[in-house]
């Protein structure tokens, strides 16, 4: 089937592995009504290639497999799905071309479910796909967000319409997308110090929870809970320290202090920061038995958390420069550069992610420089 592909040629960077854990389907009318594209997207998802890339979207397209067949019986979802599947292999191999396609099949079909208020678990997570093929944050996004959050609540208050899909999934697309719009929300210009209590997530224990179905042997629940959750604090704090920057070049020092108390009380969280401080022990364990390769989530989250920490303290300075100057951070610096040293080279990528996210300098584990925090 793949070499008789019409466009068999995008897809070269996980052709040899889409096979190695699949069957065909004994039975399954949908699988064998697919066209060729069709069927080599599909098989994209069930890909070692995918799974390691997207290991959370993995896990849940193969729950959706299980629920509704190989070949996706819910045709809403078939092409929400096929739309992030090709999305993501075009913009792998550098290509534009059908994604849109089956984006406007998805979009088409969910406007009909929503006019005809026939809304079911499928349609949720149909547009949950379609959301993450959209570019970050665009009105586009946005639009889908609060799209997804408002099925899910219309669900919610539906027992009939509520299955056991429902109930250990969609807990955290509601959690992902009410993150992200609280990112977007925190910027608002006429928010008040009053009013920082607004900006929240989710309780980290009840996070914990809603990330279990998709934890596994190296990410435990409470590892997976506490990486998403630095990472979305990441993120607010890299556009929090642009603001400060771009403040600065207008002569203004004063920080957004609404988003910044809310994240400092959001990344204080005492069960988040025992896990953090666990995770330091361990790691630095790890680290003076040469065993580091063996513990790749906790050199994730003890990194994060050290950005993060160094990020705090360039905003509450309320100047990037006396901020990086500071003995605290300059400390914390020279500890998190430290990682990639004796972090494998085979696996340097990984760390280069938390280092670029305030610009530092990416170190090889040969580098012999000590190297001081800088943004590019």
């Amino acid at each position: 089937m793949l070499s008789n592909c019409p466009n068999s040629h995008l897809y070269p960077s996980f052709v040899s592995d889409i096979v190695v854990d699949i069957h065909r389907p004994v039975s399954d009318p949908t699988w064998d009504s697919l066209d060729d594209e069709d069927a080599v997207l599909l098989q994209y998802g069930y890909s070692r290639t995918f799974a390691l890339q997207h290991w959370v979207n993995s896990i849940l397209f193969r729950a959706m497999s299980a629920r509704f067949g190989r070949g996706i019986s819910a045709t809403l979802l078939r092409y929400s799905i096929l739309s992030y599947f090709a999305r993501d292999i075009l913009i792998s191999n550098k290509r534009d071309g059908m994604d849109g396609r089956y984006q406007r099949l998805a979009i088409d079909a969910l406007r009909k479910k929503l006019c005809d208020c026939s809304i079911q678990e499928a349609d949720l997570f149909a547009a949950y796909f379609l959301a993450l093929r959209a570019e970050w944050h665009s009105s586009v996004s946005i639009r889908h967000y609060e799209g997804c959050i408002g099925m899910y609540k219309f669900i919610a208050g539906e027992p009939a319409r509520r299955t056991e899909l429902f109930n250990v999934y969609a807990p955290f697309i509601l959690d992902k997308f009410s993150s992200w719009l609280n990112m977007k929300g925190a910027f608002r210009s006429n928010l008040v110090s009053s009013q920082s209590r607004e900006i929240h997530w989710t309780p980290f224990n009840l996070f914990v929870q809603h990330v279990t179905p998709f934890s596994c042997d190296n990410w435990l629940p409470l590892l997976l809970a506490s990486a998403l959750r630095l990472w979305y604090y990441s993120r607010l704090l890299g556009s929090l320290i642009v603001r400060v920057i771009k403040g600065q070049g207008h002569g203004n020092t004063e920080t957004n202090c609404v988003l910044r108390e809310a994240l400092k009380y959001q990344f204080n969280e005492v069960e988040l920061q025992k896990v953090v401080t666990i995770a330091e022990d361990e790691l630095g364990s790890a680290i003076k038995q040469n065993s580091v390769e063996h513990f790749a989530p906790l050199l994730l989250l003890v990194s994060w958390a050290l950005s993060i920490r160094i990020g705090l303290e360039i905003v509450e300075a309320g100047n990037a420069l006396h901020g990086l100057r500071s003995k605290t951070v300059q400390m914390r610096a020279r500890k998190l550069v430290n990682y990639p040293r004796a972090y494998p080279e085979g696996h340097a990528t990984t760390i280069s992610v938390v280092l670029a996210g305030l610009g530092l300098p990416k170190m090889s584990p040969d580098d012999g420089k000590e190297g001081l925090i800088q943004f590019r």
